[in-house]
């Protein structure tokens, strides 16, 4: 499965299928390992625009690396769901 490029440009990316709003096996705030999903096919391989709410993402979107600020705010906003 390739990285969309939205992903690949999000400040909240980590490694392989993980990012601050899908962090799948981490540590909690006191140190306990805790399971959480990874990132959603959907949005992972940018079938959807995660700068739309998506359930489970917490609150975190898409958030473009500052040297893609510029262009992001070009690229309109899609919604299949429409």
């Amino acid at each position: 499965m390739s990285i969309s490029v939205q992903c690949a440009a999000c400040v909240h990316k980590r490694t392989g299928q993980l990012c601050a709003a899908f962090p799948g096996l981490h540590k909690n705030a006191v140190g306990e390992f805790v399971e959480a999903p990874t990132i959603p096919s959907a949005i992972y391989t940018g079938d959807f625009d995660h700068r739309l709410p998506y359930e489970g993402d917490n609150g975190i979107r898409f958030e473009p690396e500052p040297d893609f600020a510029n262009v992001w705010a070009e690229i309109p906003i899609e919604n299949d769901a429409d």
